[in-house]
């Protein structure tokens, strides 16, 4: 988490909630977490969804690809925080 409000500060983002999404299951929709985060994107009350890396969103890459879309259909971005990718992404990026 403190890597998460480090990339926020240093990118002028605020943090609106921090949601616990234990990892083990691949596919994002059936994580309680992960549903609240579409429901917030749905909402309109997320521009951005801060997460370390991909496998963190799901460790199947087919999986985070519709979640993406999701996210992007409902005006939100998902960004890496974990310093190569975000610095590889510019700023962290990932739609």
């Amino acid at each position: 988490m403190e890597e998460g409000h480090s990339f926020a500060e240093k990118h002028g983002l605020q943090i609106k909630a921090e949601i616990s999404d234990p990892y083990g299951e691949p596919n994002p929709c059936l994580r309680s977490g992960w549903r609240l985060v579409r429901e917030m994107a749905e909402r309109g009350e997320v521009d951005v969804v801060l997460t370390r890396w991909p496998t963190a969103l799901s460790s199947e890459s087919e999986l985070r690809y519709p979640e993406l879309d999701h996210l992007g259909r409902h005006g939100a971005q998902l960004f890496f925080t974990w310093a190569p990718l975000s610095a590889m992404a510019g700023s962290g990026a990932a739609r």
